[in-house]
C-alpha cells in the first residue's frame, strides 16, 4: 500500500517508516501539525510533539517526497476519552483536515503509518481518523518491548565518526524525568542508552520515553534519499528553572548527498520481530514432534443442514447481563435482507428492554454460508456506527454453519450489560461504563480487526475485568494474511493452532484478564480437534515442567475448552479460538483465589467449575459435556435459573429448552479432543 507517514521529527515515527517500508508498503508522502503560532516550540497537546517543528519543516527537501503540513491551535485537546470520537474544535479534526488534503491531491494513498508504541490515547485517534477515510493504520511499533525496541534502534543509528552515514540520527532536544538534564540535550541514542538503562532500573524510567521522559528529533533517516540535516543547538533552556525540564532549540544545515541513496541495504538489517515468540516457538516445536492424522474424507451424513431449525429467540437476565439470543430473520429474501431484519428485530427487542447497543457487549455470528461474510459485515457495521454507539463495538465471534439452513442464512445472538453508564453526545449514546481494546492498526503485536469489532470488551467499573475476547484465528498481524508453516518441520495446520491461541493469550495478557472462564475452539476440520486439544493442554500445563519460557506460568485447568467443527472459518482457516476471560476466581466458601491446577484430581469429573465476582455480581460459570439425549434432557429439567450455551448437532438439540443460545455444530469435543454429544456453557 501507498502510505503517507506522521512525522513529528521524532526517533519513533521515523523508526515506524522504516517498518512500513520493510513489510512491503511504499512511502509517497510525510504529515506534519505544527503550531499556528510558529514562534512557539510547544504546545500543551495531549498528541503531538511539537518540539523542534522548524526542523520538520525541512523534511520535505532531504527525502524529495511532499510534506503536507496544518496548524493547531493551544489547548485543543477536548477530548480525552481514551477512546476517541469526533469532537468539534479538537486538534484530532486537524489531522482529519490535513489527511483529507492529503487524500485529495494523491488519492493513490491507501495508508497512514504512525509510531505510537504504549499509548492507546495516540493510536486510538489516529485509527479513528483512518477509518472516517478509508485509510488503514500502520502502527508497526504498538506493544513493542522497550529495551529490546531501543536495543534495535541503537542498532540502526549513527555512531560517533559515521556523520556520512545514512543511518537514522536521532538527538535528544528535550528532557524531563529525573536523572536526565541538559547535559544530554543533543545527544544521539547510543549515546544516552546505557544512562537510559540504568535510569529504567533505578526509578523506571521509560527506556523508550513513553513517560514524555525526553523528545527526540531526527536529522537522517535511512528515507532521507536527497540529503540529510547537521544538528546546531541554538540556545538551551530550563538551566535557570527549577521544574527539572530542560530543552534545547535546534537548527540544522541541509547536507546534500553525493549519490541518492536507496534503502534496500539498509532494510535488510532492520531486525524484524517473528509471528511467535521463543515462549511459542517452543510449542510450536513440541507440536511438530507430534504426528497427527489429517485426513478428513470421510462424509458424514448427519451433518446436513436441518429443514427443522428453527430455534425461539430467548431474552433471559442473570444478575446484570442481559442475553438475547437465537435471533434469525423473519423475512427477507436476500442475505442483505435477512441481516438488516435480524438488526431491526435487536433495535426492537433493546428498545422494548430501555437499553442501547452501546451496552452490547459481545455478539456471536453464525452464517450459514461464510462467502456471506462482507455481505453481513456492511450491515452489521451500519448498526454499530461510531455515531451512534460510540467508539467500542462488541467483541465477536463469527463462523460458518451449514446447518442453521439456508433459508435462515444467519443468526445473532448477544450479551448486553445492564450496569451501564449513559451519555448523550449528538446523535451518540455513549457507554462511559464500557472498556475496551479496539486496534484497528496493523502491528506486529496481533491481528487488527478484519470487522466492525473490539478485540475485547469489559465493563470498565469491573475491577476484576471480566472480559469478552473475539474469536482469534491465524493471522500474521504485519501482513493479515493467514499463515501456513511458522518453521521448518511444521505443518499449517500446528501452525495456524499455535499461532491463533498466542493471539488470544497476547489479548489476554495486554488486558491484565488472564483467567479463563470458558473458552471454544471453533474448527473448520475434524482433524483438528486432536491438534488444538493438544495446543490446550500443553498451554494450561505441560509446558510450564518442560521449558523455560513456560514455568512461571500459572497452570491452568484445561476443562473449560470445548472444540466446536463447523462447516467454514473467515479467511478460511482452521481454527479459532475465543472466550471469556477475569482477572480472579474466587471460591464461595473462603472468598480466596481457587485452589490451582496442580492440586486439582483429573479425577474429580469432567465439569469445570469456577465462581466469579465482578461489578456487584457473583456468577458462577461451568463447562461440561454430555453423552446422550437422555443426559441433556436430564440437564434441562434440573437447569434452574442460568443462561445456557449449547453446542451441538440441530437434531440433539432441546429446541423446546428456556434461556439457551443454540450453537449448532457438525461435532463436538472436549479438552482431550473426545468426541461427545454436546457440549455446554452454564452462567448463573
Amino acid at each position: 500500500m501507498k502510505f503517507i507517514a506522521l512525522v513529528s521529527g521524532g526517533k519513533d515515527s521515523c523508526y515506524s517508516i522504516l517498518h512500513s517500508i520493510r513489510q512491503g508498503h511504499e512511502l509517497v508522502a510525510l504529515g506534519n501539525l505544527y503550531p499556528a503560532d510558529e514562534s512557539q516550540q510547544e504546545l500543551d497537546s495531549f498528541m503531538f510533539q511539537t518540539v523542534g517543528h522548524n526542523i520538520v519543516n525541512m523534511y520535505e527537501k532531504c527525502t524529495g517526497l511532499p510534506l503536507f503540513r496544518h496548524a493547531i491551535r493551544p489547548k485543543t485537546s477536548r477530548n480525552v476519552a481514551l477512546h476517541y470520537y469526533p469532537t468539534d474544535e479538537d486538534e484530532i479534526e486537524d489531522l482529519l483536515e490535513l489527511l483529507k488534503e492529503a487524500k485529495r491531491k494523491m488519492p493513490e494513498i491507501e495508508a497512514v503509518n504512525a509510531g505510537a508504541i504504549l499509548s492507546s490515547y495516540q493510536r486510538t485517534r489516529v485509527e479513528d481518523v483512518c477509518s472516517r477515510l478509508g485509510l488503514v493504520a500502520l502502527s508497526y511499533l504498538w506493544q513493542r518491548d522497550q529495551q529490546q525496541l531501543m536495543t534495535e534502534m541503537c542498532g540502526m543509528s549513527k555512531l560517533p565518526g559515521e556523520e556520512r552515514s545514512p543511518k537514522m540520527d536521532a538527538r535528544i532536544i528535550k528532557t524531563a524525568a529525573v536523572g536526565l538534564d541538559d547535559r544530554h540535550l543533543g545527544k544521539s541514542l547510543p549515546e544516552v542508552f546505557p544512562a537510559l538503562q540504568k535510569l529504567n532500573q533505578l526509578y523506571d524510567v521509560h527506556i523508550c520515553g513513553e513517560g514524555g521522559e525526553f523528545e527526540t528529533m531526527v536529522f537522517d533517516a535511512p528515507f532521507f534519499f536527497n540529503g540529510y540535516l547537521a544538528p546546531k543547538v541554538i540556545q538551551i533552556e530550563g538551566r535557570e528553572s527549577s521544574d527539572g525540564v530542560f530543552s534545547s532549540l535546534m537548527g540544522a544545515t541541509y547536507v546534500e548527498r553525493p549519490n541518492k541513496l536507496t534503502m534496500s541495504k539498509m532494510l535488510e538489517n532492520l531486525p524484524v520481530p517473528p509471528p511467535l515468540e521463543e515462549s511459542w516457538m517452543e510449542m510450536l516445536k513440541e507440536m511438530s514432534t507430534i504426528g497427527f492424522e489429517t485426513n478428513d474424507n470421510a462424509i458424514d451424513s448427519s451433518t446436513q443442514p436441518s429443514s427443522l431449525y428453527f430455534p425461539e429467540t430467548s431474552k433471559n437476565r442473570v444478575g446484570n447481563l442481559l442475553y438475547v439470543s437465537n435471533i434469525t430473520p423473519r423475512k427477507g429474501s436476500t442475505v442483505k435482507e435477512k441481516a438488516q431484519n435480524i438488526l431491526d428485530e435487536l433495535g426492537t427487542l433493546l428498545a422494548d428492554q430501555k437499553v442501547s447497543p452501546s451496552q452490547i457487549m459481545a455478539s456471536s455470528l453464525l452464517l450459514s454460508d461464510m462467502s456471506d461474510f462482507h455481505q453481513v459485515n456492511e450491515i452489521y457495521s451500519a448498526f454499530f456506527q461510531v455515531k451512534h454507539v460510540g467508539p467500542l463495538p462488541p467483541a465477536r465471534a463469527c463462523v460458518g454453519s451449514s446447518l442453521i439452513g439456508e433459508k435462515n442464512s444467519l443468526q445473532l445472538s448477544v450479551v448486553i450489560d445492564l450496569a451501564s453508564q449513559l451519555d448523550t453526545v449528538h446523535t451518540m449514546t455513549l457507554n462511559k461504563s464500557k472498556g475496551g481494546l479496539h486496534v484497528q492498526g496493523r502491528s506486529y503485536w496481533a491481528p487488527c480487526n478484519i470487522g466492525p469489532y473490539s478485540q475485547a470488551i469489559w465493563n470498565a467499573n469491573d475491577a476484576n475485568k471480566i472480559s469478552f475476547i473475539s474469536g482469534q484465528i491465524a493471522l500474521i498481524p504485519s501482513s493479515m494474511q493467514l499463515a501456513e508453516s511458522l518453521k521448518t518441520g511444521a505443518s499449517q495446520y500446528v501452525s495456524q493452532s499455535v499461532l491463533s491461541l498466542r493471539h488470544f493469550d497476547t489479548l489476554k495478557q495486554t488486558i491484565g484478564s488472564q483467567k479463563q472462564i470458558s473458552m471454544v475452539c471453533y474448527v473448520s476440520q475434524k482433524y483438528m480437534a486432536s491438534i488444538v486439544a493438544r495446543t490446550w493442554s500443553l498451554y494450561c500445563k505441560e509446558l510450564a515442567s518442560k521449558s523455560e519460557h513456560w514455568f512461571h506460568r500459572e497452570l491452568a485447568d484445561p476443562r473449560n475448552l470445548i472444540i466446536a467443527k463447523v462447516s467454514s472459518l473467515p479467511k478460511d482457516a482452521l481454527c479459532e479460538w475465543g472466550g471469556v476471560t477475569c482477572s480472579r476466581f474466587v471460591t464461595e466458601e473462603d472468598d480466596e483465589d481457587t485452589i490451582p491446577f496442580s492440586s486439582i484430581k483429573e479425577d474429580s469429573g469432567n465439569e469445570f467449575k469456577a465462581t466469579v465476582r465482578g461489578n456487584g455480581d457473583t456468577r458462577c460459570y461451568k463447562t461440561l459435556y454430555v453423552d446422550s439425549k437422555d443426559e441433556l434432557n436430564k440437564f434441562f429439567k434440573n437447569q434452574g435459573h442460568s443462561q445456557v450455551t449449547l453446542f451441538c448437532q440441530p437434531s440433539n438439540q432441546v429446541l423446546h429448552a428456556k434461556n439457551v443460545e443454540f450453537v449448532p455444530v457438525e461435532k463436538v469435543y472436549d479438552y482431550k479432543g473426545k468426541e461427545r454429544l454436546a457440549g455446554l456453557f452454564v452462567m448463573y
